[in-house]
Order: C-alpha cells, then sequence, then structure tokens
C-alpha cells in the first residue's frame, strides 16, 4: 500500500479532533454551532470508515499477492526420484 491513503486517513482523523476542539470551545447554547459542527463530524466520520475499508481490502489484496508469489505449485522431488 502506498502512503496515500494513510495519508488521508491522518487527515480525516486530525479534522475529527479540531472538531472536538472547536466544540469544545462553543457557548453552550450555539446550537447552530454545534449542528454544524455535527454534520461535519458524521461527514468526516463517513469518509473515515470508507477510508479504513479501502486500506483493509488494499491489505487483503496485497496479502493474496504476496502469498501467491511465495507459494511454489512445482512438483517436488520424492526421494525416489534423488539419483543417488
Amino acid at each position: 500500500m502506498d502512503q496515500q491513503l494513510p495519508n488521508e486517513i491522518k487527515t480525516v482523523r486530525d479534522g475529527l479532533a479540531r472538531i472536538r476542539e472547536r466544540r469544545s470551545l462553543l457557548a453552550q447554547d450555539d446550537f447552530a454551532g454545534r449542528a454544524s459542527l455535527l454534520d461535519e463530524e458524521h461527514d468526516l466520520e463517513a469518509q473515515l470508515a470508507d477510508l479504513l475499508h479501502r486500506a483493509a481490502r488494499e491489505d487483503m489484496s496485497d496479502a493474496g499477492s504476496e502469498a501467491a508469489s511465495q507459494t511454489d505449485l512445482s512438483r517436488n522431488q520424492s526421494l525416489t526420484d534423488v539419483d543417488v
């Protein structure tokens, strides 16, 4: 897996952290601000879930291709085939 996907995941997680910080600074009665942050948070959480799902698929694909490249399906010689 290249670095693009991990970088995107980090960016989204950083965005979620910024939302938590901004929410802590809002006044208790700033309902419009809280609703806006909640919408933004839900969008980022959905994006993060998608990125994590893609990362898992890529890891599985990488693992499968790695296993395939290291699997030798050629016939091994049995002891009776070896010249002595």
